[in-house]
């Protein structure tokens, strides 16, 4: 139960210090920098998603050959 309050204690936490750190940056940016502000917090997400995707898409390649050559192995064994 400890840990379940510790986690949800440091989400709390993170939320607000995401939210604080929001509204400093809208302050000192001014209206004029919301696009500014829209592209520091947009472009670090876009690319761990593409990074992520890549790196699945590599690890299911890896396992998709592993599977073909099992079954190649397995349907050349049986034919002897």
């Amino acid at each position: 139960m400890r840990d379940i309050s510790v986690s949800f204690a440091a989400t709390g936490a993170i939320q607000v210090v995401n939210i604080a750190t929001g509204l400093l940056a809208a302050r000192l940016l001014l209206p004029e920098g919301r696009g500014e502000l829209a592209a520091i917090m947009l472009w670090p997400g876009i690319l761990a998603e593409i990074r992520d995707k890549k790196a699945i898409s590599d690890d299911l390649k890896a396992k998709m050959l592993s599977a073909i050559k099992e079954f190649k192995d397995r349907f050349s064994s049986d034919r002897k």
